[in-house]
């Protein structure tokens, strides 16, 4: 049995750019962040011999079919056709919230579905393959007016940029915003079920005479999203002003494609969160309807104030996204994890041993951290194919090396092992070497490099926290 839960998102700039439309003449460039709200996949084997009909099939309703041909719902047909499964599979699958959001949730089904039947096949595929063939699925086989910001924000998870070259594949870049900004971006954005139905696919069919026609539009939303960049990755405290008038620019840039964006009942609702202390906000996805968010130091305070009505609230005042959901799968054993392996990108996991959350080590906490730590999966997994023993989940680098109090030199046992270890592979691999050569990857304070130096060998320098640190790298 295979199981995938897979992220939907939140857009904060440069969508409309994201369509070949428009990028394949003058490029494009999204910031959208994965959330934890996910849609799952369940892909196992099924016993056809045993039954009249090969393929069964569980959504909103369900399907007992003979072959692919015979499936009516397009993605589930496209996709194993896609994979070349024509029997003897069994799939069901759930979502966290409903379909039509603006949370890219059609492609996190499409992007999650495809990468449950390859594991099921035991394929290793890339994130980038993912959402290429969710791209192929979606825009070519099913002819679908979408642009291809979701399917890579499924398939990649995270907070990130975007970018569609004109000529080349898009490129995934991760923001590397501080621990600190991202936790004040979380508590000040609220998301909104405004319960207004819409198909995005009938809205972005309107934009499309704006792709030719209003060109300046669209670069603007484009350099838009390149601007925020910065204002998420500024170390010092997220300005959530700069920030708020960049999105109410986006919104109303975002209104003037075409006049299916919003509607009075949406502006109003707009209105009443602004004179509430919201600072700005937006409808995602294509727009017309279904969810919006709020974004402002009053923005969490909006729903309990009343600034948008009861009957359209949903969870108003408790919904605020995590930011970073995660594109994970599980097999048998329903572990969840990397999706492949470090090493040699296999996706023959299995979990070895599991010690829940626990806070990150060598931080020495300050009296207001105390109670607000962060927590972080702690799980051992090892790889099939390279025998590889590799932690299941990666800390922030922003975590890890803000401020980082721990070196190799002041362990006065852990010098000494260094040490033994120099001496060992200098006898094994350099025993009468006139020059050698040493790469330590990781080298913290550069302590095992110090002593290779001892034992002749010269040259180069280490960089630690901002200062050079000579070594015994060999030249």
């Amino acid at each position: 049995m295979i199981i995938t839960r897979t992220p939907l998102r939140i857009s904060f700039f440069g969508g409309g750019t994201d369509f070949p439309e428009f990028f394949k003449e003058e490029g494009g460039a999204v910031v959208s962040a994965a959330i934890n709200r996910y849609s799952y996949q369940i892909v196992s084997e099924f016993p056809s011999s045993l039954f009249d009909y090969a393929i069964r099939i569980s959504y909103s309703r369900g399907e007992l079919v003979k072959s692919t041909h015979e499936i009516q719902h397009p993605v589930f047909r496209a996709c194993l056709q896609k994979c070349g499964l024509e029997r003897d599979v069994e799939i069901h699958v759930a979502t966290d919230l409903p379909a039509f959001t603006g949370l890219g949730s059609s492609s996190s089904f499409t992007v999650g579905l495809l990468h449950a039947l390859h594991a099921f096949k035991g394929d290793r595929v890339l994130p980038s393959h993912l959402a290429q063939e969710a791209v192929q699925i979606e825009r070519g086989g099913l002819g679908e007016c979408v642009g291809f910001q979701d399917q890579y924000a499924a398939a990649y998870g995270g907070f990130n940029l975007i970018e569609f070259p004109m000529k080349e594949n898009p490129k995934v870049s991760h923001i590397s915003i501080t621990l600190q900004n991202l936790e004040k971006l979380q508590k000040n954005l609220l998301l909104v079920f405004t319960k207004i139905k819409r198909k995005a696919v009938e809205i972005e069919k309107s934009k499309l005479p704006a792709m030719k026609s209003q060109k300046a539009i669209l670069k603007r939303i484009r350099d838009m999203a390149l601007e925020s960049v910065g204002l998420f990755e500024d170390k010092s405290p997220l300005d959530l002003s700069a920030l708020a008038q960049l999105l109410e620019e986006a919104w109303s840039l975002k209104k003037s494609l075409s006049t299916l964006v919003s509607n009075p009942e949406i502006d109003e609702y707009y209105e009443r969160a602004r004179k509430e202390g919201a600072l700005a906000g937006k409808i995602l996805g294509a727009g017309g309807g279904r969810v919006s968010y709020a974004l402002g130091s009053a923005g969490a305070a909006c729903g309990d104030r009343g600034c948008v009505p009861r009957s359209s609230q949903y969870a108003c005042g408790t919904w605020g996204p995590w930011i970073g959901g995660d594109f994970r799968w599980a097999s048998d054993q329903n572990r969840h994890g990397i999706m492949i392996c470090r090493v040699c990108d296999s996706t023959r996991l299995d979990p070895v041993i599991d010690l829940g959350t626990q806070p990150w080590c060598n931080h020495f906490l300050r009296k207001e951290e105390i109670g607000k730590e962060p927590f972080y999966p702690l799980k051992v997994v090892h790889c099939h194919d390279c025998e590889t023993a590799q932690l299941d989940f990666t800390v922030p680098k922003e975590t890890m090396f803000g401020d980082h109090t721990y070196l190799s030199g002041v362990t006065r046992s852990l010098s000494q092992h260094f040490a033994g270890v120099a001496q060992e592979i200098d006898q094994r691999f350099f025993k009468g070497a006139s020059k050698k050569s040493i790469l330590d990857i990781g080298s913290n304070d550069g302590t095992q490099l110090k002593h290779f130096q001892k034992l002749g060998a010269h040259g180069s320098e280490v960089i630690f926290d901002g200062r050079v640190i000579k070594t015994g790298t060999a030249s």
